[in-house]
């Protein structure tokens, strides 16, 4: 159990830190204009559209994804007798 409230709470630091920069990173790009000058230039202004219900979708995806990858760690991890556990460290 500990194995999976671990991983759940690495997946919900990286999930809070990357909503954050995406969000401000695609205001930044939508203040400057995306800028593309091959072969000839062409500049693209659109506002980014977020919203809670995107939030909430992309929140519930990345925490099942993160429990999902912590099981098989958390089952090798309870194969382990304690005894032996305490002795590795």
């Amino acid at each position: 159990m500990l194995v999976v409230c671990e991983g759940l709470l690495i997946t919900s630091i990286g999930l809070a830190i990357g909503v954050l920069a995406g969000v401000i990173g695609a205001y930044i790009i939508a203040s400057k204009g995306l800028v593309i000058r091959e072969p000839i230039e062409i500049t693209i202004y659109a506002q980014p559209h977020v919203t809670p219900e995107l939030i909430l979708k992309t929140t519930a995806i990345t925490e099942t994804i993160g429990f999902l990858a912590t099981l098989f760690p958390a089952y090798r991890a309870s194969r382990i007798p304690p005894a032996q556990a305490l002795r590795y460290e």
